[in-house]
């Protein structure tokens, strides 16, 4: 009995190991991740900074995504399981994360001056961590700072290799690809919003980002459906409600935002027959 529990054992641990030999890629298309503040005792404040990719760009005569945390914030891109990243305020691309990277092997810290001073961290220990696409290769640095392939850092997606270690911090609460929910940290990133942001295409908002307009274009909602206006923030909070209207048909409808901060929204259109939902960011 003892050697077929040990037999068990044995082909779980490699049916795990197999799963995350699978290398996963950074996002190209509808990549999210919500990184919020947590308070001395671990729980989740209301401070949330969220970063989206926004789209293509060419520097330099390469390929990148663009990323936004509200505005920009750079341009990324993958080779050979390396994230290369253009900072906004810059022209130098740096190397943001190397996932060919395993024990022993060291890296330099691209921020905070680290490129002068060659300081350097080492990967302590390589293991794998469970998503709901299943395991993804993790990188433990001895900064203490962790990388996800596929993911980022789960402290500072832009600043990956550093963790301050106090006891309030940024954590990764939630990653999403293609609007499919992929990895949280005791946050609830499946209700709500999150279920539905990006899958409607039933309407459009633009432009995206927006400064102080943002235009509605609903073509499925029937032209005498009552249809009211909401955005809400990415803690599903209402932020702004607009007077009910009619369905526009293929008409287009325009609201003020510019009240809104900075950052990630989710502007929600409900009739009594259907909901929609689309995400925008506000500069």
């Amino acid at each position: 009995m003892k050697k077929h529990l040990l037999t068990l054992a044995l082909l779980l641990f490699l049916l795990t190991e197999t799963k995350a030999q699978q290398y996963h890629p950074f996002p190209t298309s509808d990549g999210a991740w919500l990184y919020g503040l947590t308070d001395d005792f671990h729980q989740w404040t209301y401070s949330f900074t969220a970063y989206v990719l926004q789209g293509d760009t060419t520097i330099g005569g390469g390929q990148y995504k663009k990323i936004s945390n509200g505005s920009y914030a750079g341009a990324m891109r993958e080779s050979n399981k390396i994230i290369y990243f253009v900072p906004a305020d810059s022209s130098h691309e740096y190397v943001l994360y190397n996932f060919n990277l395993t024990v022993g092997d060291t890296i330099i810290n691209p921020f905070g001056g680290s490129v002068d001073n060659k300081d350097t961290i080492t990967v302590v220990q390589v293991d794998s961590v469970l998503t709901q696409n299943g395991y993804y290769r993790q990188l433990r640095l001895s900064s203490t700072a962790v990388w996800i392939e596929g993911i980022g850092s789960l402290d500072y997606l832009l600043q990956p290799a550093i963790n301050y270690n106090v006891s309030a911090e940024y954590v990764l609460a939630c990653f999403s690809n293609d609007s499919n929910n992929v990895y949280s940290f005791n946050y609830n990133c499946t209700v709500g919003i999150n279920e539905v942001k990006n899958t409607d295409q039933s309407f459009s908002v633009y432009p995206n980002p927006a400064n102080s307009k943002l235009t509605i274009h609903a073509a499925s909602f029937n032209a005498d459906e009552v249809v009211t206006v909401s955005v809400m923030n990415i803690l599903e909070q209402n932020m702004l409600s607009f007077p009910p209207l009619l369905g526009r048909g293929a008409g287009g409808e325009a609201f003020d935002v510019s009240g809104l901060a900075a950052g990630m929204y989710f502007l929600e259109m409900k009739s009594q027959s259907r909901v929609a939902v689309k995400r925008f960011v506000k500069e």
